[in-house]
């Protein structure tokens, strides 16, 4: 194409990944789904640009280790790919004696010397912290005398596990791409292709990739790039279908190869008036997704907050103009509470939000309730006087957020609800409710 239409195409190509409403939600900092997306670009980039075949895979192994870093999935849905397209290179390279064996030996030994070397740091430092160098990943084969890894237990290791492997049949496996989950703990849950966040960028990437092989056969040149684009969107399919647990969001590395397969067609489209057309419709279709996925942001959701309310999570006092029914539990504990306060998160695991000091654990970890000493689990009686004594001041429940975890297999079985809540009616009137079942209680 012309460099006009080329500029063009691309800004097409860059809109449709943003107005995808997944590219939105991953966009914020809760995910790292978008420096997967970032390196992702890179890899491409170095795919298409000539080098000789060394400095291919010395560069790639450079990216997809930093992919990886950002995420560990990546090493499936990037790593994969963009190794069989780089040794189809170098097989055609050799094939047309434009490389030796020994230049492709080279190539492939320092492309996984350098990979290592990228993933080392994160390797070292899982191993120095719980002699697992891939935690919490393996824990089967770096287990200690618990049977769990690091400071893990065994039921940790097994509630992990089990959040993070699907077991249905090849046939449920397929089926879960384009239908929704009716047996979803939590609700009918949409995990592939077809999911509202996705519009219709992955249908329409995969159908104009396969158009693209059609009309580039007039020009041979020209059909290795779509060809390219299949090849990637088959591999990472088939990886989300047989190496994760099924859900959408892991089909975000999909997003950039099937736009470009968008991007693509439009430049493969001879009439001007057409294309054009074909443009429009395409913005404007995922436009509509994007509005709607705005519109749908329940009451303090991250969209209205990153609109209206940003220091609700940026670890600041909230607006004093706001009046205190107004603020979010963020908020409000930033504001309303003192200086010298102390707050235990329930169901939470947002201390970067607070201006507060905050006790916190992440879904699989132990609730630093459960390591202070004379605590009981069973025994709610005993755990007041035991956050009195190391200064919490307050507790932050969030029985939705514990509800949420409890119907998906995820709860530590210490924090069962009825146990939580007899422990929060104890400590008297909440200082603060909001809907969902959160609420704030001082620490009597």
């Amino acid at each position: 194409s012309d460099e006009t239409t080329s500029r063009v195409v691309a800004a097409v190509v860059f809109s449709l990944l943003l107005l995808t409403p997944w590219t939105l939600v991953t966009g914020s900092l809760s995910y790292n789904e978008q420096g997967v997306a970032l390196f992702t670009a890179c890899a491409g980039l170095a795919l298409l640009l000539p080098m000789p075949p060394t400095r291919r895979f010395l560069t790639l192994a450079l990216l997809i280790g930093a992919a990886v870093g950002v995420k560990p999935t990546a090493i499936l849905f990037v790593g994969v790919p963009a190794g069989i397209l780089a040794l189809g290179m170098l097989w055609r390279e050799c094939s047309h004696a434009t490389s030796t064996r020994r230049d492709a030996t080279k190539a492939i030994a320092i492309g996984l010397l350098a990979g290592v070397c990228m993933l080392a740091p994160w390797m070292i430092r899982n191993a120095t912290a719980t002699r697992n160098p891939v935690f919490p990943f393996a824990a089967s084969v770096f287990s200690q005398g618990a049977g769990g890894t690091g400071w893990w237990s065994e039921e940790q290791v097994a509630r992990f596990k089990q959040s993070h492997t699907f077991t249905g049949s090849v046939s449920e496996r397929v089926k879960l791409a384009f239908v929704p989950d009716m047996h979803d703990p939590v609700r009918p849950s949409w995990r592939g292709v077809t999911n509202p966040q996705w519009g219709l960028l992955l249908l329409a990437g995969a159908l104009a990739a396969a158009t693209c092989v059609v009309l580039a056969k007039r020009n041979a040149s020209t059909t290795v790039v779509p060809l390219a684009l299949i090849v990637t969107l088959c591999v990472q399919a088939a990886m989300w279908l047989f190496a994760t647990h099924i859900q959408s969001r892991f089909l975000l590395p999909l997003a950039l190869p099937a736009a470009l397969a968008l991007g693509l067609l439009i430049a493969l489209i001879r009439h001007v008036p057409i294309r054009v057309l074909v443009m429009f419709a395409l913005i404007t279709t995922q436009g509509l997704f994007f509005v709607r996925a705005l519109l749908i942001e329940s009451d303090r959701g991250p969209a209205s907050g990153l609109l209206a309310l940003p220091s609700d999570f940026m670890g600041v006092p909230a607006n004093p103009r706001l009046s205190r029914e107004d603020l979010s539990p963020v908020a409000f504990v930033n504001r309303e509470l003192p200086a010298d306060a102390k707050v235990l998160l329930l169901g939470d695991a947002t201390p970067l939000y607070f201006a507060r000091p905050v006790l916190y654990a992440t879904t699989y970890d132990t609730s630093p309730l459960f390591t202070l000493a004379n605590v009981d689990a069973a025994n709610t009686a005993t755990w007041s006087p035991a956050l009195k004594a190391v200064g919490v001041t307050h507790v932050l429940v969030n029985l939705g957020e514990l509800d949420r975890y409890r119907r998906s297999g995820f709860l530590d079985p210490r924090l069962e609800m009825g146990r939580v809540q007899t422990w929060a009616q104890g400590l008297g009137p909440p200082i603060a409710v909001w809907p969902g079942g959160v609420a704030l209680f001082a620490v009597r």
